[in-house]
């Protein structure tokens, strides 16, 4: 199965947001956010956050692992280390964990106007910040709405630092204009908040604990963007004007709500056809996804011994953030699979791993069942995917690199397709593969490795060292599942990560 970075996702809320925020006592941030932001962050208690994370065994545990260890050795990480470092120059901060927890007060939100010059304004609820007060004989003082803040540049690394407080809340910013701008729309002054640009309100949803929302749009725009996005999906974004993410966090499971507004509204999809293909998971399967339409045809053109990942290798993985994506050349059968699939109304991906006979070797089982809209040919199916296990019944088609899975598939399985717009599901258990797939990727990684002459010199292994220290980190987390609705101009997305305590 794939494996990405990922994360929160992004964007969003409004006149109705501020509404459900006063009745739960939190501050209307977004009304005090100048507009233009690339990406929002908010936080309701951001200072309890940030003393979770740090007193966590999971930041004990990340800090000290290979995935950390190549991290803060990407071009991305110097980047950031080197900006940081520029702004602690220029306003004469140490900007070390010791400070950043004394500026992280309760109620936060940080806007980020330019993603390549990481341009931000930073709001928090908090008395006083002493730091700050030392450092101000340093700064220019100014005056907006009746109130003083204080600005500082340097024409050397064109930086400049400026912040103010303001009845119990701190700005802190590295424009002039934006930290101007937000104390006049704290005074009820001026224009142009946040809270206000449509994408924002279109996105409006429930607040979580913890929200990241971003101008999709105007992200697409940005050369930083484009290159750092993993996901390498800028095309499939071009419907979407703007998103919202908020996490909530419960005893047994985190919560992911995301919100994906689009520019025109489309056709809503409809869960009937998931259903059908949803039978066709087995209980036990590692990881699944239902989607509408036919499966990629690559997915089937490979062999059916196929690679861990499907069309990348592992050093591509590693490397990606940084450099181009990789181009995978097409398998020869390639267009002939996409003819077969054509008429294909839904399609389900298993995968899972399962240790061989030797109980050494793991390996990696797939599984397809593709829904058609009219009766498959067995013949002509098992001419074009040679090696594969191949069965049939009326318009649904099962595909298999391994005999016992295509016997599974067609038995069939439980899963639950949720809503009547629903047209994507996929859920991972994370805690009953990952042991088994970082043994057969510990044995693929020894298989070509080349000691460095030097332990520390030599870079973790992308699979069984890099990312299994960061599958350690998260052990904790049981499964995964999102399940996305269609409404037409939106669509909507619910992540579960079980989790225990």
């Amino acid at each position: 199965m794939k494996m990405k970075l990922m994360g929160l996702a992004l964007v969003v809320a409004a006149a109705g947001v501020y509404f459900a925020q006063q009745a739960t006592g939190v501050e209307p941030l977004p009304r005090w956010v100048p507009a233009g932001a690339q990406v929002y962050l908010e936080a309701k208690d951001f200072g309890s956050l940030l003393r979770e994370w740090n007193a966590s065994p999971e930041k004990r545990q990340w800090v000290g692992s290979p995935n950390y260890n190549v991290f803060s050795k990407s071009r991305l990480f110097l980047r950031l280390g080197e900006a940081q470092g520029e702004f602690a120059a220029v306003s004469g901060l140490g900007l070390d964990n010791a400070l950043l927890e004394q500026l992280a007060g309760g109620a936060s939100a940080m806007a980020v106007y330019d993603i390549g010059k990481l341009e931000f304004l930073y709001l928090t609820k908090l008395a006083a910040a002493p730091a700050l007060q030392a450092v101000a004989g340093q700064f220019t003082a100014r005056t907006v709405a009746g109130t003083t803040y204080y600005v500082k540049s340097d024409r050397g690394t064109d930086r400049t630092a400026v912040f103010a407080t303001k009845d119990g809340w701190l700005l802190l910013g590295t424009s002039e204009n934006y930290v101007a701008r937000a104390l006049q729309l704290m005074a009820g002054q001026g224009g142009g908040a946040l809270a206000n640009e449509a994408w924002f309100q279109r996105a409006a949803q429930t607040q979580g604990e913890l929200r990241m929302a971003a101008n999709v749009e105007q992200l697409g725009k940005s050369p930083h963007f484009r290159s750092y996005w993993v996901q390498r999906n800028v095309s499939e974004l071009a419907e979407i004007e703007g998103a919202m993410s908020d996490l909530t966090r419960n005893a047994g499971a985190w919560v992911e709500t995301r919100t994906m507004v689009r520019k025109q509204a489309a056709t809503p999809g409809s869960a009937a056809a998931l259903r059908t293909v949803a039978r066709a998971v087995p209980n036990d399967a590692g990881f699944y996804r239902l989607a509408l339409g036919a499966p990629a045809a690559r997915l089937l053109a490979t062999p059916a011994a196929a690679t861990f990942v499907e069309g990348q290798d592992a050093e591509d993985l590693e490397t990606l953030i940084d450099v181009a994506p990789f181009a995978a050349a097409g398998s020869s059968n390639e267009p002939a699979v996409a003819a077969l699939l054509r008429n294909a109304t839904a399609h389900a991906v298993v995968r899972g791993t399962r240790v061989q006979q030797d109980q050494v070797f793991v390996a990696q089982t797939l599984g397809v069942a593709v829904a058609g809209a009219s009766n498959w040919d067995l013949a002509a199916v098992r001419t074009l995917l040679p090696g594969y296990s191949v069965a049939v019944a009326g318009p649904m088609l099962y595909v298999a690199n391994h005999e016992p899975l295509l016997r599974a598939m067609q038995a069939g399985g439980t899963v639950a397709v949720p809503g009547e717009r629903t047209v994507y599901l996929a859920s991972f258990r994370h805690g009953a593969e990952r042991q088994r797939l970082f043994q057969m990727t510990g044995l693929i990684d020894r298989a070509g490795a080349t000691p460095a002459e030097q332990p520390e010199q030599r870079t973790p292994e992308f699979f069984s060292e890099n990312v299994a220290s960061f599958s350690g980190v998260l052990q904790r987390f049981g499964t995964a599942t999102v399940a996305r609705q269609d409404e037409g101009s939106k669509l909507t997305e619910t992540v579960t990560y079980s989790r225990q305590p």
